[in-house]
């Protein structure tokens, strides 16, 4: 081989080597990703709950940022330190009120069970209609021993469940802990880590900057949009079946607040049955009362305050957007009300991004 091909070939395995050396790099870099992102597979729903409180905190964040003059760490100390307060307070006694209308419904409950015509049920009805049941089947009914199977199985599985509670109780309190530490970071160096993702990112600075800000518009659509709007139209309903005379009107609100995510039935799927209920029963006074109440007033604000809120902040369809929340709900819990959208956003705006720069090209 002549000496006048020894630089060619030295520059071709040079380029091969360096290939090879992008294509290692590349592996590496790849595997720890997933290691990275498996690593924090336990606190996915952490992260996103931190990252919605930040941006919920954000108003108020800013606000105290002038007052202690761009002091970052003291603003975002008081800012949560408000934020709990504010949120814990209402959220303490909504609890405690709620769960005395669950007692008394299940203590009505439990007063229809001991009435004299369930036990005339149970003594007058039951027994012989075992005992045609036993010469009809052929076979003996032991109610007795099914009953002390049926109670032991029971006491067997609240033994093992028990633990569950005290282990699930544990990890609560410390998610709650980390959420909160991870609120307080994303609030002071939130802005420097959003521009260290954007730095090294591989996507071009216009789609980065696209698609982190459908991220935010759409955290912020669900936020003061979906979930604010539901939460009005729950406490308005919660009102009016308090002024309806109705005794569970906050467990009714609270099912307004969660149905209000249901397109087409919505809160009417709520307030209706309990405007037939009161028909029935002969208050044609409430019923008329809830009746124009529940349209104009629970029904009526979301077409007045959702557009206020959104401002066509998000792009995502109706439909889809109830599929993005409860596929969310079904995958990832309570946090997938605002996952879901959220990856349906940044999904639209992807494919929007696609065709603009690509497929028409």
């Amino acid at each position: 081989m002549s000496y006048t091909h020894q630089p060619h070939i030295l520059r071709l395995v040079d380029s091969r080597i360096q290939n090879l050396e992008k294509v290692a790099f590349w592996v590496v870099l790849f595997a720890l990703l997933i290691g990275f992102f498996w690593l924090l597979k336990p606190f996915y729903g952490i992260i996103l709950l931190s990252l919605v409180l930040a941006l919920a905190c954000e108003p108020l964040f800013q606000g105290l940022l002038k007052l202690f003059r761009g002091r970052r760490h003291p603003a975002a100390f008081l800012c949560l330190v408000l934020f709990a307060i504010f949120l814990a307070l209402p959220s303490g006694v909504l609890v405690s009120l709620i769960t005395d209308q669950v007692l008394k419904v299940a203590h009505g409950f439990s007063g229809h069970i001991h009435n004299h015509t369930f036990q005339n049920l149970l003594v007058g009805w039951l027994p012989p209609q075992l005992e045609a049941w036993r010469q009809s089947l052929g076979f003996e009914i032991d109610i007795i021993s099914l009953l002390k199977e049926a109670a032991q199985n029971s006491a067997q599985y609240l033994y093992q469940f028990s633990p569950k509670v005290v282990s699930k109780t544990a990890t609560f309190f410390l998610g709650g802990l980390f959420t909160v530490i991870l609120t307080y970071f994303l609030l002071v160096d939130g802005p420097r880590l959003y521009h260290e993702i954007l730095d090294l990112s591989p996507l071009k600075n216009t789609y980065e900057k696209t698609l982190a800000k459908e991220i935010r518009l759409t955290l912020r659509a669900c936020i003061y949009g979906y979930i604010l709007t539901a939460l009005v139209q729950g406490i308005l309903a919660g009102i009016g079946f308090w002024i309806a005379g109705i005794d569970i009107a906050l467990l009714l609100g609270l099912a307004t607040f969660i149905m209000a995510f249901v397109p087409i039935v919505g809160t009417g799927s709520v307030w209706v049955p309990v405007f037939i209920y009161l028909l029935i029963s002969g208050q044609w006074g409430m019923a008329t009362f809830l009746f124009i109440y529940g349209f104009f007033v629970i029904s009526g604000i979301d077409n007045v305050l959702k557009p206020i809120l959104i401002q066509g902040k998000t792009n995502i369809h109706p439909v889809l957007l109830f599929l993005a929340i409860f596929g969310g709900l079904k995958l990832w819990g309570p946090i997938g009300i605002l996952a879901g959208p959220t990856l349906v956003a940044v999904l639209l705006a992807t494919l929007r991004i696609y065709r603009q720069d690509f497929h028409t090209r």
